[in-house]
């Protein structure tokens, strides 16, 4: 796994004499003090070599006014050589007007022969799409580990680099989010605190996979952010359509105590929903039932077709367990074909023509589509969404009226 650390460098607060920028020193929580910076990514930096953080990649975001040369405090000055030196004061002499391309880059190579993963990124303040794409051209593909530094710059631009953040992450393999802020506004005149926002990262993380509850009724990774394991299985029975009433009585109440014990409202939030859908889909008696429930959830996912696939099956389930079809204690593939033909004719034989009509075009829909074939009766209906959209409304008509015993 790759550790990134990402950093904004601003154009800094001058001294009273104008001569240079404020300088502090900062304190980390386990009480590591920095040495004197008006650059929190290099007390950042140092602190994080200092527990043996292996960066392996560093990008510093700022514009042409940046105060770039403070990146020398990074280098003992016992030890960087004549060049280092005479480039610091190119930088700092262009930097009050705009730094170039060409100093820029030579002040990276400079930079890099003391710290490799070094990379020196100048942005337009008013090129909003800037991080985003540069994050997808620069992280690696591999895991990696993001350490946000939310510091210096303008303020709305740590905001934009926090959304690219969130974008990225959906093509870029994240491990986790940890964001520094160095407060220079607050502390002793002496020494800034050092605030890591752990928050964040939880509540990115919680964000992420309620989208991919929402989106797709997977759950186990929303309930590992709330405290609760090992669903994984249970999720897989659903999809299987097994009987999993007394397992998801099982996860609501280990939601619950997981509400007593650790109670946050922002977690009571989804933790509510999640548990509102767990009692709906336990209060379905019948398979069936639990079935067309997940037609309905996932056409209002836009996915027609596993849509129209569960509900074709619901109305085949429901026909079968009403019109008491039993199936063979050891049933083989031609009973079990035999059995669907009598469940369809039983279908067929109690609708009125407009129901009978309307599964035949269902069932003929849901062949096409599963198997990619042409059919000519059903074209309308796999190529316009608002004839599909009337065929499943009517298909629902079909499900509920297969009386109940």
């Amino acid at each position: 796994m790759e550790t990134v650390l990402i950093s904004f460098i601003g154009k800094g607060r001058t001294s009273g004499n104008g001569s240079g920028y404020i300088k502090t020193k900062y304190k980390f929580d386990d009480k590591y003090t920095s040495d004197e910076t008006a650059f929190f990514g290099s007390a950042l930096f140092t602190y994080l070599k200092s527990k043996k953080h292996n960066i392996d990649k560093w990008f510093i975001f700022g514009t042409k006014q940046s105060s770039w040369s403070e990146l020398v405090s990074l280098l003992d000055s016992n030890q960087r050589d004549k060049e280092v030196d005479d480039l610091y004061y190119k930088v700092f002499e262009e930097e009050q007007k705009g730094i170039s391309d060409k100093i820029l880059n030579k002040w990276q190579e400079c930079l890099n022969k003391y710290i490799e993963s070094i990379c020196l990124i100048k942005v337009d303040p008013m090129d909003f799409k800037v991080y985003a794409n540069m994050l997808l051209e620069l992280l690696p593909e591999d895991e990696i580990s993001i350490i946000f530094d939310m510091t210096h710059a303008f303020r709305y631009m740590p905001v934009l680099m926090a959304f690219s953040l969130m974008y990225v992450n959906c093509f870029k393999n994240f491990k986790g989010i940890d964001v520094y802020y160095g407060a220079l506004e607050m502390g002793t005149n002496d020494e800034k605190p050092v605030v890591k926002i752990d928050f964040i990262n939880q509540l990115f993380s919680l964000t992420t996979s309620y989208e991919i509850y929402k989106n797709s009724g997977y759950f186990p990774s929303l309930l590992k952010n709330m405290g609760v394991d090992d669903s994984e299985e249970t999720y897989f029975k659903l999809e299987m359509n097994r009987s999993i009433k007394r397992e998801i009585e099982d996860l609501i109440k280990k939601i619950e105590e997981e509400e007593l014990e650790n109670g946050e409202g922002y977690i009571k939030k989804a933790a509510s929903n999640l548990k509102n859908e767990f009692n709906k889909m336990n209060k379905l008696k019948y398979l069936d039932e639990r079935m067309l429930e997940r037609a309905n959830f996932f056409y209002e996912k836009k996915q027609y077709l596993i849509a129209m696939t569960l509900l074709y099956e619901a109305i085949l389930v429901k026909a079968e367990r009403v019109f008491e079809i039993k199936r063979g204690q050891n049933e083989t593939r031609n009973d079990h074909n035999s059995r669907v033909k009598r469940v369809k004719e039983e279908i067929k034989y109690k609708l009125n023509k407009n129901l009978k009509d309307t599964f035949k075009n269902l069932e003929y829909a849901r062949n096409s589509a599963v198997h990619g074939e042409e059919a000519k009766c059903t074209q309308n209906i796999l190529e316009c969404k608002n004839k599909f959209d009337e065929l499943f409304s009517n298909s629902k008509k079909v499900y509920n009226s297969i009386p109940e015993n």
